[in-house]
């Protein structure tokens, strides 16, 4: 969903649901580095809920805050996956 509150401001808030494609798929960390393998039936492996606010200051500086916070399924937690948060600043200049 995303909100203008103001012309120069966008407010965009979202959630991601993630399977893995297979039940023979592995699990990895946020870093990459492969989970220990746990059969099992579920593909369900978690979601993230998102929060993005975006300024702009100018014609030439942007300025975004982004936020996740993802939520692991049992599945998921049981090969050592655990919750996380997310979170990054960032400034684009354009010249």
């Amino acid at each position: 969903m995303t909100l203008k509150p103001h012309s120069k401001t966008v407010l965009n808030l979202g959630v991601e649901f993630f399977w893995r494609e297979s039940t023979n798929d592995g699990l990895y960390s946020i870093v990459g580095t492969p989970l220990p393998f746990q059969p099992t039936t579920n593909r369900f492996i978690g979601s993230a809920y998102n929060v993005e606010g975006v300024w702009l200051a100018n014609k030439y500086l942007t300025f975004r805050a982004f936020w996740s916070y993802l939520v692991m399924s049992d599945g998921a937690r049981a090969a050592g996956g655990k919750n996380a948060n997310f979170a990054a600043l960032m400034a684009s200049l354009r010249f």
